[in-house]
This record gives structure tokens, sequence and C-alpha cells, in this order.
């Protein structure tokens, strides 16, 4: 019954997203990542993990994507006029990548600073990350918080100028490189997953063009030989096959299984807090430098009860506030912030700070099944940042 059950609502879903994708210019986009993610999760969970599933939440998780799915469908496209194109006051763009790259190193210097004096091997970088030596390291000011990920902003810059025939393609390659060794530092996969994903939209949408499945395919492979090189050098010499997929299917599907410890009331109690809130974590950040409050719910969830686990999906903190309401409106108001996010992008006539923001917005969307990336404070700090970046660089004409 539930084989017939999932073909029927994949298909409604795949139906639906397929009438969508024609108001798209490209089929990558945050509603193709979304649904892909969302459905695959969903499906891989039931075979990894079936016996502890519940059908009940199987349903929710569907609901949830056709709320996402009907989020993303309300706005109008408008049409775009390919033949102009917003100018860029070059110079300044060349100056601002330059200010940005200083402040990126400076953000990250104790971090650098760290692994270069401390690295004599590969075991002893993968020790400081299993020991969590890098939480020694404070990233709680507002300049850390700004610039310790500004190559995801200098990086598209360089980009577009480099399309322009602006920028020497050899100073871009040390950019990128110096931006990947950074992204790599805390030997996380996150980081690093967030400069390939806003980099590869970035460049589909400032360049224009249409990626073939084929390098998608073996983008995704690299992905899948990445993490299970990373997670063979975290389990160092108790690592095996049988580990390395465990840990796989832990790290993608894992999240749906754990969600239900929330929807079955498993999950710590916040009433201890200032602010209640999960879902306004960004909000909290503020309140709290603002000395209004004290406490509130740390983003790091609780280790779960069902699996070895801290991670619950991107639907965590809605449910937790709000219950299953909740997590369903959220799903829709997610949907539609992406859509939203991606109008933009045809409003400005492919602005490129609405571009780099998009990027963030598909990162967002890709790892909906780990956590909410979008309910963060560096979310508005980017908005705020790229805000500023664009009023200093755009001329009102067009060329």
């Amino acid at each position: 019954m539930m084989i017939v059950f999932n073909i029927v609502l994949i298909l409604l879903a795949f139906f639906l997203v397929r009438r969508r994708m024609r108001v798209y210019d490209t089929p990558l986009n945050h509603l193709s990542i979304f649904t892909v993610v969302w459905v695959f999760i969903i499906v891989t969970a039931q075979i990894v993990y079936r016996e502890k599933l519940q059908e009940a939440a199987v349903l929710l998780y569907y609901l949830c994507l056709f709320a996402y799915l009907l989020g993303s469908s309300i706005l109008k496209m408008p049409q775009v006029e390919h033949t102009l194109e917003k100018y860029y006051n070059q110079r300044t763009v060349k100056v601002i990548i330059l200010v940005l790259f200083v402040f990126c190193i400076i953000a990250n210097y104790n971090l650098l600073e760290k692994v270069a004096f401390n690295f004599t091997s590969i075991e002893t970088w993968i020790g400081m990350r299993t020991k969590d030596e890098f939480k020694e390291i404070d990233e709680s000011n507002i300049f850390k918080a700004l610039f310790q990920r500004a190559y995801l902003i200098f990086l598209p810059l360089a980009l577009y100028l480099v399309r322009k025939k602006k920028f020497s393609k050899i100073l871009f390659g040390v950019l990128v490189l110096t931006a990947a060794v950074i992204s790599l530092l805390k030997f996380t996969r996150a980081p690093f997953m967030q400069l390939v994903v806003v980099m590869l939209i970035t460049y589909v949408y400032i360049y224009r063009v249409k990626l073939p499945v084929k390098t998608l395919g073996i983008g995704v492979i690299l992905v899948i030989v990445i993490f299970g090189i990373s997670q063979t050098l975290l389990l160092g010499d108790r690592a095996d096959a049988a580990d390395i997929s465990d840990q796989f299917w832990l790290y993608l599907s894992g999240g749906l299984i754990t969600y239900q410890d929330i929807l079955n009331g498993n999950y710590h109690d916040s009433a201890g807090y200032d602010s209640p809130f999960y879902s306004l974590d960004w909000l909290n950040y503020v309140l709290k430098k603002l000395e209004l409050i004290d406490t509130y719910p740390d983003y790091v969830r609780e280790w779960s009860k069902s699996l070895v686990s801290n991670t619950y999906t991107f639907l965590d903190a809605f449910t937790l506030d709000l219950g299953i309401p909740g997590a369903i409106a959220g799903s829709f108001s997610i949907g539609l912030f992406s859509d939203y996010s991606y109008q933009r992008i045809r409003k400005n006539n492919y602005n490129l700070f609405n571009i780099i923001f998009y990027g963030y917005v598909c990162y967002y969307n890709l790892f909906v099944f780990a956590n909410n990336e979008f309910i963060r404070f560096p979310v508005l700090l980017t908005v705020v940042m790229l805000l500023f970046l664009n009023f200093f660089t755009k001329k009102l004409r067009y060329e």
C-alpha cells in the first residue's frame, strides 16, 4: 500500500514541478533542488529506516512538500529583456573584491593560524576537528559573522568581471583556491558545499547557460566521493564500507527519523528560555547582542533519542514553535521566499547581487535534509551587505 501511495504522490509532485518549471530560465533552481532532495530522502528513509519511520510522519513530509510547491507557484514571473544588462562600475567592483578578500583573511586569521601552526599531518588536522578544538576560536562577533565567508560574495563578483574580460583568470583561480582552503579549514563539509553550490548557481545565472544533466550527475557523484573520503578520514582505523554507508544515510536521511522525536514530544522543552521561539533565531541573536534577553534556544540541537544525530531537517524549528501546522506553514513560507528571491533576479534584469543571494537560497534549499538555514542571523547580515554593495556599484543605465 505504501509503495502505491509513494508512487502516486511523487508523480503528482513532479507533475506540478514540471508545470511550474516553465517560468524559470534554467532547470537548476530552488524548486528543482528542493524537490529532488526532499523526495530522495523521503524515499531512501523508508528503505534504510523502514522499521523506524512512522507512516504518519511520511504523510506529513509529503504535505510539507506540497506546501512548499504551493508557495513556489504563487508569484508571477516578469518577462526579461535579454538585450539589456545592468551596468556596474567595474573599478568599484574591483575595490570591493579587494576589501572583501582582505576582511575575509582577517576574519579567518585565528583559524588559519591555528591550523598552520599545528598542522603536522592529515591526522593532526582531523584530530583538531574530532576534539572540537576549533570551538576555542571565537566566532561570536559581528565582524567575523560578516566576513568569514565573504568569499561567497567576492568570488561571484570576480566571476562577473572575468565574463566581461576585466579580470585575470589566473588571479580568479587564486581567489577560488584561497576560498576552497578557508572553507575546508575546520574539516567540515558544509562550508565547502556552500562554496560549490553558490559558485555553480552564480555561474549559471551570470553566464546565462544551461548545464547538461550529465554535468550535474558528475557533480552529484563527486559530492558522494568527497563525503566518502572525508568520512573515511574521520573514522580512521575504524573505517569500513559498512560504517561509511551507515554514516552517509544517517547524514542524508536520518533527519526524517530524528524529527519524529519532535513529533512524538520527545524533544526538550524551551520553557526556561527568555525567548522560547526556535524559528526566530535571527531575532534572538540580535536581542541577545542588545542585552534584551539572556537565553534563547541554541541553533545546535540536542542529540536525538532515536539515532546518533542532532539534525532534524528544516522542519524542526517550525514544529517546535507551532507543531504540525507550523511545519506546513513554514514549508509554504520557505517556498514563497525562495521563489521571491528568484523573482527579484527577473524583475531587476539579472541584478548581480540578486544572483549572489539566490545562490545562498539554493544552498539553503539543498541542505533542508539537515537543518534550517533560513532562520539564522547570517541571512539577515547577507541581505544587508548585498544591498549596501549594490547601492555603491550600480549605475542607472544599461550597456
